[in-house]
């Protein structure tokens, strides 16, 4: 899902939203999408898990998004930058790779109506996406919606925003599928993630590792208890989910902005490549396994040895589509924000930068990557 990049960047951010996108993604290929054109789940039910990387995803969008753009609340003036670089980072590299896949399937003989192409491209829920992981997407525009309320109308915002998120935990699901989408469950990630945002300032933590050690603990417990098919309702493992991953980033974090981590390059990119992994990862799968049995590496390397190349060479093209084809589109989107809308004075941060550490590398200004975001 698509994170925005923060103007005063913490590295850690790139580690755990790199972490996520690949537990999304070997859920994935390593589950169905592995049996239904291999014949078998190579490492069993040992990824059943890994869906809560979407959890994870949820959390972050919601605390990026405040430490982004606490500074524009109150200011109705700003509210068109902000749309604009929401939609500019959602848009533009989903509809290349909705396309894409579009014209493959097409090509294979398989029916797509008009009205379904239509919906998918502006991700209207209702009929499913033609990009199946596309349905998070619409959950992050909609939170995208409520916080540019936040923006141009606080105490309407925020008073729409608690209703919001007390409805999606007593709003039963089955009712209609316009109150499903409205009031999900998982809209409570985002207030997580703002929270944990709001108290990056404001609350000490001597001992941030430990903290997030903390979190990552509970989150491992939930995963486990996923694996072994716990018989607990599904809202008790997103609840599970959900309020570890805050615990994690608000660790991590504050540990980041005290000098307290380095992170290497190689997972920032993995990070920063993110949303291009979570968008391309299934066309890559599809197309990387059909390769693979063209050369029958089904017969010669074991099931496990297999998923781990195809996810690896996957990761490689997401990051490519990253560089080569969703930065560039950040960059002309930036450009062409920059010649219509009039340019705005910045506002002032959640903290003063002069409490982040040496280590925090300032923001390229339009650069993100998410989302969720």
């Amino acid at each position: 899902m698509p994170v925005p990049t923060t103007r005063a960047h913490l590295a850690a951010l790139d580690l755990l939203r790199g972490l996520a996108a690949l537990s999304v993604m070997l859920f994935h290929i390593g589950g169905k999408a592995f049996e239904n054109l291999l014949g078998h789940r190579p490492v069993g039910d040992a990824l059943a898990f890994g869906y809560a990387g979407l959890d994870f995803f949820f959390v972050l969008s919601g605390f990026i998004i405040l430490h982004v753009h606490r500074g524009d609340i109150g200011h109705p003036r700003r509210l068109a930058f902000y749309a604009w670089n929401r939609l500019a980072r959602v848009f533009p590299p989903y509809w290349i790779v909705t396309l894409v896949y579009a014209s493959l399937a097409l090509t294979s003989g398989l029916e797509i109506g008009a009205d379904r192409l239509v919906s998918s491209m502006l991700l209207w829920p209702g009929l499913p996406p033609l990009l199946g992981v596309a349905w998070t997407l619409s959950h992050e525009l909609l939170f995208y919606a409520v916080f540019a309320i936040v923006i141009a109308a606080p105490r309407l915002g925020l008073s729409l925003a608690f209703f919001w998120i007390l409805g999606s935990f007593l709003v039963p699901a089955g009712i209609s599928p316009v109150l499903d989408f409205l009031f999900n469950i998982r809209h409570f990630e985002f207030l997580v993630g703002a929270a944990a945002a709001w108290g990056l300032g404001r609350m000490p933590l001597s001992r941030p590792i430990a903290f997030a050690g903390a979190g990552a603990a509970v989150f491992a417990a939930a995963a486990l208890l996923d694996v072994w098919q716990a018989p607990l309702p599904a809202t008790a493992f997103i609840l599970a989910y959900g309020l570890a991953s805050g615990v994690i980033i608000f660790g991590l974090a504050r540990a980041d902005m005290a000098g307290l981590l380095r992170v290497p390059a190689s997972l920032r990119l993995v990070g920063e490549a993110s949303y291009a992994i979570y968008l391309t990862h299934l066309l890559g799968f599809s197309l990387t396994a059909r390769a693979a049995m063209m050369l029958g590496l089904q017969s010669l390397i074991p099931g496990w040895a297999l998923l781990l190349l195809l996810a690896v060479v996957i990761t490689l093209g997401g990051i490519l589509f990253h560089l080569w084809v969703e930065l560039p589109l950040l960059r002309h989107c930036r450009t062409l924000r920059n010649a219509l809308l009039k340019p705005l004075p910045e506002t002032s941060q959640s903290w003063p930068a002069a409490s982040l550490s040496r280590g925090n590398r300032a923001l390229r200004p339009a650069a993100a990557p998410q989302r969720a975001a």
